[in-house]
């Protein structure tokens, strides 16, 4: 999905369009005369009879910045020094905007300063000369880039709240708009949709089109990336008859591609494709290049989406030719190109580009992170996983980092709102700079009125009389100048303590909330950190397990052909075949407990009755307790059903009593419970892992010696034990965790020191289907000789499997991939009875390419995949053998179709 435009590029097309905190509307109605006509009166009026003639033209749009500075210019310094505020405010006003129009930012915000104070003094005559001067700064101040996004929101607050008592005379849109973007900037998005949404509202009820259809815009853009699909949908329909009535053909191309973005999103991907490639392709002609890049780009992730490489990476190149003085939008590019190699698998290719492109992203955290995790995918791929995990870690970091900066962005963000949030504060402080400016625009009259009569008084000097008048009248001048003198200092005394007092109160609250609000952060940090640990040690953990399940294979079946081929061997012979066939058997069950820790176990999960299942077992549970512990059994499920891997359930149950055993001291007790457990909105609770439904609670709890709080937070990570290095490895309880979730379900650990620990976890209620007559009908089948064609690329497990297959009594040809399968049956060999085939081959195609290969061509020859890695029994869509397998696996799964066997 294209993300937003960059804040800068969306506030300088509102500044260069004309459109916003400009003149045009604080200027009065245009004359209807033509411009040259204009021109000529002011020519041939007089300076005081021109003024209305100057701010009338300063109006008019077809009227060049240059000139308009220059007649704002000669205004400013006619009325610099008479009490007129007003037209010194709108001289000042329009000098600013001529000045960021020329790009002299730091001059215009300068001049718009010096234009505040002046409405402030006109604030009853005009309150938009200060409104629009204040608006205006924060626009250009974020313009330029040179100001703190903290100030620019203090600014901009303080203008809402001065606009709110005028009502619909000051519209406040656009200050809620250019909110709404520096919040989404620090990362508050939630706080960005909220100004976003407000000015729609209040640019609907000004009747502003271009402002309403900006922000609806955004607002579409925004509640995409937060995944808030149906409020999207609602938002892209009332801001369309807005974007229809817009002037701005920018604004109007810029929401079709977030219409189609959540077309995509919302799973009409062909759709989305179709009319993207149509809105790039037939963009208007003055359209600028970055937002048709933009729609390249949407168009390549739609493509991508589909799997149609080729031309996602075509749109990519278009995308890339448009968007080259956008170095973000460019690394977006990238990293769809880099993603659709991928998924040609052209690996090598991917990781020169990745070493390329990465240095450029050292400023682009996103980007890099993405980078990162792609290198990483890559390296797993080719099977070196050690830089596949350094990749990781540097992917791990950067996330660290990135979260980091957003994290204090957001803080100073809304710590900067948070200290002008109270209104009528800030209202009060605006008042005290409007009276403390009245006061000097009193005494600068004052003094004008000296002037005046020291003139008079030069004039009149033989008057005796008249002298003795003015020397009256300057004494009174001057006492009255002391006055409001004195009065001044003594009001700006009092309110700078008030101020004082009210600041330091807001100053630890403030502190008090930032506190919080890093203990928040780190705790997120940590929890992040651990989440990329696992993910890591999972992939790991899933490339281990299929080189060893092939090397298990390897000596079960060696040691099974051993006993079959030699007769009358050595008692100590037959005796190190067991301890080997044990030895590989024990490896096979530390493999399951690693993948149910990554929950990446192939497990065979099938419907059991849980009373039934109870039954059988309940001995077996309590043995593993012994004598002196006493088990309490309460079975209240009520004849339910759960769908789960029988022999996995027996090993969880039993690895959790092995742990409540080894809490307890020689006696004690240890209650099992099992009952129903509904689900829904409004007791979930911390069951948050799972979706609301009737579930089954199993509850293991022993009056034990309980956990330490710090031992209980880690109780559940790989490798962590309090029993030493003798007594336990410290996989039991991730593994119980690994099967539980992996079986759709929830699990919750509860210990306190001196009074025990629960062992609490659900797992999903289903429908109960008995499965007897599926296994007797496959125990009748009788096994036959057959043709097989064995397709594996390991020499050692092609080796064995080849020597049991014969010893079986079958006709074996084989191959070391899939393309030498094929090979094999279109050079003339005789048509298999079936094709046995590992998984993951190297080259082109692999085991579940070839069983496509077969089906389409010869449906009749039974293709049976086998595989050493973490494959489901769904992903190979029929028969399935997991690696490491025995004589007895082998010959039933030969015996008969998956439809007999009850997969």
């Amino acid at each position: 999905m294209a993300k937003p435009l960059p804040l800068f590029i969306l506030l300088w097309m509102m500044i260069s369009s004309g459109i916003g905190w400009t003149q045009t509307s604080s200027l009065g109605e245009p004359p209807p005369v033509k411009l040259e006509e204009l021109r000529d009166r002011i020519k041939a009026s007089q300076p005081e009879d021109r003024v209305e003639f100057q701010l009338a033209l300063l109006k008019r749009n077809e009227v060049t910045n240059a000139e308009k500075l220059e007649v704002a210019s000669e205004l400013v310094d006619r009325f610099l020094s008479r009490n007129e505020p007003r037209i010194l405010g709108l001289a000042l006003l329009a000098k600013g905007n001529a000045q960021a129009q020329l790009g002299d930012m730091k001059s215009a915000m300068g001049t718009l300063l010096e234009a505040e104070k002046a409405g402030l003094l006109c604030e009853k005559v005009d309150p938009e000369v200060f409104f629009k001067a204040r608006c205006n700064r924060a626009l250009y101040m974020v313009a330029s880039g040179e100001e703190a996004g903290t100030e620019i929101a203090r600014l901009l607050q303080e203008v809402i709240d001065f606009a709110k008592p005028y009502g619909k005379k000051l519209s406040v849109a656009h200050p809620y708009y250019s909110l709404a973007l520096l919040a989404e900037n620090a990362g508050a998005t939630t706080k960005a949709i909220e100004h976003l949404q407000t000015s729609f509202e209040e640019a609907v009820l000004a009747d502003q089109a271009y402002v309403a259809a900006s922000a609806g815009d955004t607002l579409v853009s925004f509640l995409c990336t937060e995944e808030k699909l149906d409020l999207a949908d609602q938002w892209v329909a009332r801001a369309l008859p807005w974007v229809e009535k817009s002037p701005d053909p920018r604004t109007r191309y810029s929401f079709k591609i977030r219409t189609e973005d959540l077309r995509r999103a919302r799973g009409d991907v062909v759709t989305a494709a179709k009319n993207l490639r149509a809105l790039a392709e037939n963009a208007p002609k003055n359209l600028d290049n970055q937002l048709i890049g933009l729609a390249y780009l949407s168009l390549g992730s739609a493509e991508y989406s589909l799997e149609h490489y080729s031309e996602a990476m075509a749109a990519a190149k278009e995308a890339s030719a448009r968007l080259q003085q956008y170095p973000r939008s460019l690394h977006l590019v990238n990293q769809l190109v880099l993603e659709c190699k991928f998924a040609k698998r052209e690996y090598e290719v991917v990781l020169d580009e990745i070493e390329k492109v990465l240095p450029k992203t050292e400023h682009f955290s996103f980007p890099r992170i993405k980078m990162l995790d792609l290198q990483s995918r890559v390296y797993h791929e080719l099977g070196r996983n050690e830089e596949a995990l350094q990749s990781l870690r540097l992917c791990g970091e950067a996330e660290k980092q990135r979260l980091k900066e957003r994290a204090q962005e957001q803080m100073s963000f809304m710590s900067a709102l948070f200290e002008d949030r109270d209104q009528d504060n800030r209202i009060k402080i605006l008042n005290e700079q409007k009276l403390s400016l009245e006061a000097q625009a009193k005494l600068n009259e004052a003094n004008a009125e000296r002037h005046a009569i020291e003139a008079l008084f030069a004039e009149r000097t033989k008057s005796g009389v008249i002298g003795a008048s003015i020397i009256g009248f300057i004494l009174c001048f001057l006492l009255a100048r002391t006055y409001f003198k004195v009065r001044s200092q003594r009001t700006i005394t009092q309110l700078e303590k008030e101020l004082n007092e009210k600041l330091s109160i807001r100053l630890e609250e403030q502190s008090k909330s930032l506190r919080t609000e890093v203990e928040i952060r780190r705790n997120l940090e940590m929890a992040i950190e651990r989440q990329h640990r696992d993910e890591a040690l999972g992939k790991l953990t899933g490339g281990v397990a299929h080189d060893f399940n092939n090397l298990l294979t390897v000596v079960l079946n060696s040691n099974e052909l051993i006993r079959l081929k030699a007769k009358n061997l050595p008692s100590f012979v037959t005796e190190l075949l067991d301890a080997s066939t044990k030895s590989a058997q024990s490896g096979a069950s530390i493999v399951s407990q690693l993948l149910a820790y990554s929950r990446q176990q192939p497990l065979d999960p099938k419907p059991i009755l849980v009373s039934q299942w109870l039954k059988s077992n309940q001995t077996l549970l309590r043995h593993m307790l012994g004598e002196s512990i006493t088990l309490e059994v309460h079975d209240l499920s009520k004849e339910a059903a759960i769908r789960v891997d029988a022999v996995q359930l027996t090993a969880t149950l039993m690895n959790l009593l092995s742990n409540a055993k080894d809490s307890l001291s020689k006696r004690g007790r240890v209650d099992l419970l099992i009952q129903r457990l509904t689900l829904d909105e409004s007791n979930v609770g911390s069951w948050n892992e799972v979706k609301p439904g009737p579930f089954l609670l199993f509850e293991i709890r022993d009056n034990g010696q309980g956990m330490a709080a710090e031992n209980l937070k880690r109780a559940c990570e790989p490798f962590f034990t309090t029993k030493g290095t003798v007594s336990g490895a410290g996989l039991g309880l991730s593994t119980v965790v690994g099967f539980v979730k992996q079986s759709q379900g929830d699990f919750q650990l509860e210990s306190k020191l001196g009074t025990g620990t629960t062992a609490k976890f659900i797992l999903p209620i289903c429908d109960w289907i008995d499965s007897l007559d599926k296994e007797k009908i496959h125990s009748e089948r009788p096994s036959e000789a057959k043709r097989i064609l064995l397709v594996d690329d390991q020499d050692d497990v092609r080796f064995v499997i080849c020597a049991r297959l014969t010893t079986m009594g079958h006709e074996v040809r084989e191959a070391d991939s899939a393309e030498g399968a094929i090979g094999c049956i279109e050079n003339g060999m005789r048509l298999p009875d079936v094709v046995l085939s590992d998984v993951r081959m190297p080259g082109q195609m692999d085991g579940i390419g070839l069983r496509r290969w077969m089906e389409a061509r010869y449906p009749k020859v039974r293709v049976i995949l086998m595989s050493a890695f973490d494959e489901p029994l769904e992903a190979s869509g029929g028969d399935f053998l997991r690696k490491p397998f025995c004589h007895q696996e082998l010959e039933t799964i030969l015996k008969g179709p998956s439809s007999l066997l009850g997969v």
